[in-house]
């Protein structure tokens, strides 16, 4: 499964990539954290 794979261990999971690698990976729902990422990695 999907989850199993990417290892999702709750709902919602963000997970930001860069090429093939995991840069960033957040569980919840912190609106001003993710946006904050987002940033950062644009």
């Amino acid at each position: 499964e999907l989850a199993d794979a990417c290892h999702i261990k709750a709902v919602p999971t963000f997970q930001i990539f860069k090429k093939i690698q995991k840069i960033f990976e957040f569980y919840g729902m912190n609106v001003k954290r993710l946006e904050e990422k987002i940033q950062q990695f644009m």
